[in-house]
């Protein structure tokens, strides 16, 4: 737990409080992700059945096609549980009390209203329940918004004309632009979630390391937040030593977060967009100014790790409210387990079973239709070419003295085992 009455700047300062910090997030995202391994493991066999994806057959003639029984019953469940988002209706309408704060009520549920609407929220929210149905959990995070870039405006200035008198004149002038203020909700995935391990509820919970990937720089400069002594708006990030690096010549790219092995990220980038590449493997430099991130969330201070190797933010009290501001939702709670169960973990070795009835009926199907045959290889001089199936195609074959084709090659009839 790092050393309360610290800042950015005194954590800057001071060697051995940035190392210890880094050493901290370290030891718990290690921790957390060994034990948790299991879960999301299973999470990532989920995902695959979800996405009937197949493991390669061992002969490129095989079929390695799997149905699609876990799809729809995970879509049905998420439009079910999704309706009342979907259809703009506030889940839990606010109701007044006394007639005198009807109206407040109804302008709540209005703006309540507004932000389900959104077309984000539309968008991200069915997505987060889709997860939660597959694995069986999932985060919600509570935020606030004070995203901020530097612009112009035009504006009334004191100044001096060609003559020396004083008078307001038009010009530009620098400004703050709002890009995004206020509340808004995030959904992170389960597998960049590393909750404090060895607890079973959420409220006994001290930490949580969550892992940001692919963080624009330029993003970074516009968020802010409130200094809870002098209300001051200040950037939330300090990226001093980021910058002077890219000033030296250093690249600045995101790096892969050794989450569970090598094998797990590999697994993980195909349930998600199919790609083998690492981050950071970038050739063409779609990924230059970003930043992978590490989160590590106390109650009561928050401390943010760019690249595992720079601590670009340090806030003690950001809330009015101690705690730490991710969600956690279950499909089915288990009791003796922060993670509950999906619609498809029960049932995965009847999905196993299902697949390979489907499997084994399309492969069985695709040797009855191209059937089998038996040739005497010194009758058939050219059997690597003429057997390619192709419109019009002639097998030659060179009967022995005396023989016939019929005895040179022929046809095996196939059993159908389904």
């Amino acid at each position: 737990m790092p050393a309360k009455g610290l800042t950015i700047e005194t954590v800057l300062a001071d060697e051995a409080k940035k190392k210890d910090l880094l050493t901290l997030a370290s030891s718990r995202l290690r921790a957390s992700a060994e034990y948790y391994r299991p879960r999301y493991e299973t999470a990532i066999d989920c995902y695959k059945i979800y996405r009937a994806i197949e493991e390669a057959a061992d002969d490129d003639d095989e079929s390695t096609t799997g149905p699609g029984y876990a799809f729809g019953i995970i879509e049905d469940a998420v439009a079910s549980l999704s309706e009342s988002i979907l259809n703009t209706r506030v889940p839990t309408p606010a109701r007044h009390r006394k007639a005198k704060h009807k109206q407040k009520a109804e302008n709540f549920n209005g703006v309540a209203s507004a932000y389900f609407s959104s077309g984000e929220y539309q968008e991200l929210y069915p997505n987060s329940v889709r997860e939660r149905v597959i694995v069986g959990w999932n985060w919600e995070v509570d935020c606030w918004a004070e995203r901020y870039a530097k612009g112009k405006r035009w504006a009334m200035v004191g100044g001096m004309d060609e003559m020396g008198v004083e008078q307001k004149m038009m010009q530009e002038v620098d400004q703050d632009i709002p890009l995004q203020v206020g509340y808004y909700t995030r959904f992170p995935s389960v597998f960049n979630i590393f909750p404090q391990p060895r607890i079973s509820e959420q409220k006994k919970m001290k930490w949580l390391v969550e892992i940001e990937e692919r963080v624009a720089l330029a993003d970074l400069e516009t968020i802010h937040y409130k200094d809870p002594i002098t209300k001051e708006l200040k950037p939330f990030f300090n990226l001093d030593e980021v910058k002077a690096a890219k000033t030296s010549g250093n690249a600045i790219r995101p790096v892969e977060v050794d989450k569970l092995g090598s094998d797990f990220q590999e697994q993980l980038r195909q349930i998600t967009d199919g790609s083998s590449k690492n981050i950071g493997d970038d050739s063409k430099g779609d990924d230059i100014d970003q930043l992978t991130l590490e989160w590590v969330w106390e109650a009561d201070v928050v401390f943010c790790v760019a690249n595992g190797i720079w601590i670009i933010a340090y806030v003690e009290n950001l809330f009015h409210k101690p705690g730490i501001p991710h969600r956690l939702k279950s499909c089915t709670p288990q009791p003796h387990s922060l993670s509950g169960v999906g619609m498809i973990e029960p049932a995965i070795p009847l999905f196993h079973e299902l697949d390979d009835i489907h499997i084994l009926s399309m492969r069985n199907w695709v040797r009855i239709i191209n059937k089998m045959v038996a040739y005497n290889p010194d009758s058939v001089p050219h059997a690597d070419n003429d057997f390619r199936p192709r419109a019009g195609g002639k097998i030659r074959v060179r009967p022995q003295l005396g023989g016939s084709v019929s005895g040179e090659i022929m046809s095996l009839d196939q059993q159908d085992v389904t």
